[in-house]
């Protein structure tokens, strides 16, 4: 029983190297399905972003998967992007950014030392980089973001919004939106 367990780890282990090396790809993570089921309830939520409560909810799955399992990286970077949400307008979602940034950059570098090629983590680090005015590092985040997964449209509209739209780029911009669209037409973000 336990060479089977052995051998999946080190397939694992081997696969993840490999898409370390090779740049591209999705992490197998090897977490319970009961915090898999949260995380994604999160994710549906958040991606409503048109309710308070939305926001705030999915904050709370994300966390209660970080507390059942700290290795999953999807729900740090999940955490970091509720956080965003919440933060986006204070007098809808009721949290300032001065709140919400510390656990919005925490969860974000958590999100990254997880797992270096996650899409979700870059693009959320780059909305961390932006509510910093630091534009090359937001730029540099979310264009890493589209390479390691160009169909996430989450990473296009960020960057459009948050980044793009306040430097003037707005051709750059609208361009970044339609390659969102065409990607996903169906996406909420």
């Amino acid at each position: 029983k336990d060479v089977f367990a052995i051998q999946d780890e080190i397939s694992l282990a081997i696969v993840n190297k490999l898409r370390l090396t090779l740049g591209r790809g999705q992490r197998r993570y090897d977490t319970n399905t009961e915090a898999y089921e949260l995380y994604l309830k999160g994710r549906t939520l958040l991606e409503r972003m048109d309710l308070r409560e939305a926001s705030a909810k999915s904050a709370e799955l994300f966390q209660q998967v970080i507390d059942t399992d700290p290795s999953f990286a999807p729900a740090h970077a999940g955490l970091a992007n509720a956080y965003a949400a919440m933060s986006h307008n204070r007098l809808f979602h009721g949290i300032s950014s001065a709140e919400a940034h510390p656990i919005m950059r925490s969860a974000a570098l958590k999100a990254l030392e997880l797992d270096p090629l996650l899409a979700e983590a870059h693009a959320a680090m780059g909305f961390v980089y932006s509510r910093e005015f630091d534009w090359p590092k937001a730029d540099q985040s979310f264009r890493r973001a589209i390479d390691l997964n160009p169909s996430l449209t989450q990473s296009y509209t960020l960057y459009s919004r948050t980044t793009l739209w306040p430097l003037g780029r707005l051709a750059e911009a609208e361009r970044l939106l339609q390659q969102a669209m065409g990607a996903d037409p169906l996406s909420l973000d």
